[in-house]
């Protein structure tokens, strides 16, 4: 399965939405935001999920979000990307989460002086960020660390 099928947002009381090692998968629906009731998504392991659709931030009540992908808009070609700002609302993630494609960030104005909402994730256990792209450049990795701001009781 590469895409979730889109009749899947009309189940609005669904809780738990486990995709962990779906390998094939590569999209989620981009109108994830009507799973206002979902508590839990699983998406780490080997998906091939590129970015996150935009709304992924309306799903306020996630307490699960093992992953997130961000990605520079303008390689979607007009597809609705989520950008980091989508986790600002997710004040009640817990567990692990990990962030791929941080270094996207470099190449975007993606993480301004504004984004310090990492730090906002009291109940985060664990954050993992991944850079997909090449070397960098140190100054612009160290500064960009700096704007996000994790939570410091995380434990790894």
């Amino acid at each position: 399965m590469t895409e979730i099928p889109a009749s899947l947002t009309t189940l609005v009381n669904l809780q738990v939405l486990n995709m962990s090692n779906c390998t094939l998968l590569e999209r989620l629906p981009g109108d994830i935001e009507k799973l206002v009731n979902l508590r839990h998504l699983y998406l780490d392991g080997y998906v091939k999920l590129t970015h996150m659709p935009k709304g992924i931030g309306k799903l306020t009540s996630l307490l699960t979000l093992d992953l997130f992908i961000v990605a520079d808009p303008s390689e979607f070609g007009g597809e609705v990307v989520a950008v980091l700002e989508e986790l600002r609302q997710l004040n009640f993630l817990g567990g692990e989460l990990t962030i791929k494609g941080v270094g996207s960030l470099l190449k975007t104005d993606g993480c301004d002086d504004q984004n310090h909402f990492l730090k906002e994730k009291m109940n985060l256990k664990s954050l993992t960020l991944i850079w997909d792209y090449g070397p960098q450049d140190v100054v612009a990795t160290e500064a960009l660390l700096e704007r996000l701001h994790p939570e410091k009781k995380l434990s790894r």
